[in-house]
């Protein structure tokens, strides 16, 4: 952490002393809380990554921009989109999966490989995500 000015500092490891003395410092969930803010909801990460995704250095094909568009709106983010990241498991995705687009197989791959691949490029990488079976 870093502040404006030392006496910000000086004031801000008081306040930890006196949560130290009177045992009610709890550092871990200062940390988590911290993390926990700045976690993006799954529709603002993908749009960012959607317009700055690149595949062997080149922009995505306008095909391609223009399914991942229609995955992202139509099938991802009503479910997922206002949901933060770090929120969402397996246990989401599997229900979704198991209900998504009815007898359109291909476009129900296509949708959670999306997904996927968007949860394959993040810092808060979950792994029961990535290595839950379709």
């Amino acid at each position: 952490m870093t502040f404006a000015s030392r006496d910000d500092a000086v004031a801000w490891l008081s306040a930890r002393r006196v949560e130290i003395e009177m045992e009610v410092w709890a550092p871990q969930e200062a940390a988590r809380g911290a993390a926990s803010r700045s976690v993006p909801t799954l529709q603002a990460y993908a749009d960012i990554w959607f317009e700055t995704r690149k595949t062997q250095g080149r922009a995505l094909r306008p095909t391609t921009r223009q399914q991942y568009r229609m995955l992202l709106d139509a099938f991802i983010h009503p479910t997922f989109g206002d949901e933060r990241m770090d929120r969402i498991t397996a246990d989401d995705v599997n229900p979704w999966y198991d209900a998504l687009a009815p007898g359109r197989e291909t476009v129900r791959a296509h949708a959670y490989s999306l997904l996927r691949t968007i949860f394959a490029t993040t810092s808060t990488l979950r792994s029961e995500l990535i290595n839950c079976p379709p």
